[in-house]
């Protein structure tokens, strides 16, 4: 039975009581009021009975209630500081949530930057590499240029060596000459400038291959196995684009595919050019 349902009985226990009285004094006006009164009092005594056990009930029910209603407040109380907590720990957790975007934003803005890093990276890479085939594609051609001037040294020397024992023989020779020449009774420097001709053997033409910077000296396109010896003097010249004198070459050293010489007359001052004509006789242009 509830607290409530408690009270209306007690209320409806009084009503009957008060209601009980006025039946007892009702009918003792017409019965007997001494045994009627005997009767009502027994029943009242049970009424007050059941009255107190009644209150001792609701009493039982309101320590009930009042444990109830302590018992409600600690479990809100409890609550309430559940729910602090809870409301702390949501602060907390948002917080966190906060500085882990801002962490986050941080971490995106470092790796647009690293991304940006690393294609600059990668354009520097190829850059060096195109930088380091062109690198070694010089290495390579050096290479091939450095065992050309190496093979280019070997034919030289061989041919100084050649040299130098022709030489050899030829000063042997000379000396022997001269020493014939004497016992005869004549002077060989006569004889070496009597045999001396400025002019070729016979007719000699070809092309100057290189010019000093100075305009003097002439490596020419013919040599020994075109007549040349030292001494002998070509004229220089060239038909394009208008025919020109240019002056006279002296030979000064011969080989057999191509000679130097000096320049000794220039009479115009003109530049000589790599593809100049010359030749023993200047002859007209077929």
């Amino acid at each position: 039975m509830t607290f409530v349902g408690k009270i209306l009985v007690i209320v409806i226990m009084v009503f009957s009581v008060l209601f009980l009285g006025l039946s007892v004094v009702v009918f003792s006006t017409e019965t007997n009021w001494k045994a009627e009164a005997s009767k009502h009092k027994t029943q009242v005594a049970e009424l007050q009975k059941k009255i107190g056990q009644f209150k001792g009930e609701a009493d039982n029910a309101t320590a009930q209630r009042d444990a109830a209603k302590a018992d409600a407040a600690k479990a809100v109380a409890d609550a309430q500081a559940k729910n602090d907590r809870l409301q702390q720990e949501i602060d907390q957790r948002a917080k966190e949530i906060q500085d882990t975007r801002a962490s986050v934003g941080t971490a995106q803005e470092s790796v647009k930057l690293a991304q940006n890093e690393a294609a600059r990276r990668t354009e520097e890479a190829v850059t060096l590499r195109e930088l380091l085939k062109k690198v070694q594609n010089e290495a390579d051609a050096l290479k091939l240029r450095q065992t050309e001037l190496n093979q280019e040294i070997l034919t030289l020397k061989r041919q100084i060596e050649v040299a130098q024992g022709n030489n050899k023989d030829l000063r042997e020779r000379v000396a022997i000459l001269q020493t014939a020449v004497r016992g005869a009774g004549l002077s060989p420097d006569n004889i070496i400038r009597r045999g001396r001709s400025s002019v070729a053997n016979h007719d000699v033409e070809g092309e100057v291959t290189k010019v000093d910077t100075r305009n003097k000296i002439l490596e020419i396109s013919v040599g020994s196995d075109d007549g040349l010896v030292e001494g002998n003097e070509l004229e220089i010249f060239r038909f394009t684009p208008t025919p020109e004198y240019l002056g006279r070459l002296r030979i000064t050293s011969v080989d057999p595919d191509h000679a130097v010489g000096t320049v000794v007359s220039n009479p115009q001052g003109k530049k000589i050019k790599e593809g100049d004509n010359v030749a023993t006789k200047i002859r007209p242009r077929g």
